[in-house]
């Protein structure tokens, strides 16, 4: 007797066909791996750039939040000017121990943005009205503006002011952060003032 013909082989067309099959589905998946992880890098990045202005945003609303009312003297307290970018405010800052806890300093806190070498650089500088104390701090290299946000008259509204002068402070402060062509920004509210 003759030996059944039951094994079946693949035909060149069949081994081609897997062939380009696999291979398709190799450099598709070879592709979407490559993608994600030049897109994890591209998010790292931007996080990492991110977080610096995030830090500046955190530094800013600790100091507008211990914005006060300072009666001292007829100056303006909190000064808005958007087209110099700059902010000044006092404060009170915190006594660190108990037996200083009577000298409490009071200062005053400018942010503006200057130009150096072609790049905007927000600084920042503390100074103090009863002290001979002036100290200038480099913040961060990008470029910020500020613009007051204050209630309407009828109260239903926050308007926005480019230019704020006054003995009283604002609802809120608007912060635009522009940083290599990304913008970014921040509205911080400001609670209702202490009195110096």
């Amino acid at each position: 007797m003759f030996p059944s013909k039951s094994k079946k082989s693949f035909t060149l067309v069949e081994v081609i066909v897997a062939v380009v099959i696999v291979s398709l589905i190799f450099s598709l998946s070879s592709s979407l791996i490559w993608l994600s992880f030049r897109l994890s890098v591209r998010s790292k990045e931007v996080a990492v750039r991110f977080s610096g202005i995030r830090n500046v945003f955190e530094i800013l609303s600790n100091d507008l939040r211990s914005a006060c009312i300072f009666d001292y003297n007829e100056e303006p307290n909190f000064i808005v000017d958007s087209e110099n970018k700059t902010i000044s405010f006092w404060i009170i800052r915190p006594s660190e121990s108990v037996e200083t806890s009577y000298l409490l300093p009071i200062l005053k806190i400018s942010y503006f943005v200057k130009e150096e070498a072609g790049k905007k650089v927000l600084y920042k500088r503390l100074e103090s009205e009863f002290e001979d104390y002036k100290k200038e701090i480099l913040v961060y290299e990008a470029d910020f503006e500020f613009s007051a946000l204050i209630y309407s008259e009828d109260k239903k509204e926050l308007l926005t002011e480019q230019f704020y002068s006054d003995s009283k402070l604002p609802e809120a402060i608007k912060i635009k952060c522009v940083k290599d062509e990304n913008e970014i920004e921040k509205i911080i509210y400001i609670p209702a003032g202490k009195s110096i």
